[in-house]
């Protein structure tokens, strides 16, 4: 239930089928190793502030992760509000390109030469259908429903990010969230232990 805002201080989404492809052989080997759900599958940190003029959440680091978990789930949302009565799913839409919001509930083909962003979602979803597809005889719906977890069930595979909300940092600081992102990109942070406890 949750919205999510990119900014257009940071590019489009850019994933290509390579980076889609290792995240989901990465899910997928974690989902086939941790059956019992003794250990959860960590992403790296979603950097956000949240931005009270949109009235969502900005995506300051991670859009490119928080978008193909979007597509992989978009893939499945019949299968997992049938799961999940009155469950939504977040939103997620981009200041650049308005109408990406639509063409990520709803890929189309036709459109995916017009812009540089559809082009790269479309891709990217072909190739999180074809390994889902793959993977339908071995259950596909419970590796997503691990990925999602919403009922954060102990003893079940579960997909988690570090949630870095700089919210506090921004409004105390008195600095816009283009200075923050600018900070985090030339390396002015120091990790957290989160993020080294990650790197490890």
């Amino acid at each position: 239930n949750n919205k999510f805002y990119i900014p257009d201080y940071q590019r489009g989404y850019r994933w290509t089928n390579l980076e889609v492809s290792k995240l989901l052989c990465d899910l997928e080997d974690y989902f086939n190793h941790n059956t019992d759900g003794s250990t959860f599958y960590c992403l790296q940190p979603l950097v956000v502030f949240f931005n009270k003029k949109e009235e969502a959440w900005e995506v300051i680091d991670g859009q490119q992760r928080l978008t193909t978990l979007f597509l992989i789930l978009n893939q499945q949302r019949t299968l997992l509000e049938q799961i999940y009565p009155g469950m939504q799913l977040f939103e997620l839409s981009y200041q650049s390109r308005p109408g990406s919001k639509t063409y990520l509930e709803q890929i189309d083909a036709s459109q995916k030469n017009d812009n540089i962003d559809y082009y790269h979602m479309y891709n990217a979803s072909q190739t999180i259908r074809a390994f889902l597809d793959k993977e339908a005889s071995l259950g596909a719906w419970r590796f997503v429903d691990a990925v999602v977890n919403a009922n954060n069930t102990i003893n079940r595979p579960s997909v988690k990010f570090i949630w870095y909300d700089v919210t506090e940092d921004i409004e105390s600081q008195n600095i816009s969230s283009e200075e923050k992102f600018a900070d985090l990109n030339i390396g002015k942070i120091g990790l957290t232990n989160a993020e080294l406890i990650k790197a490890l």
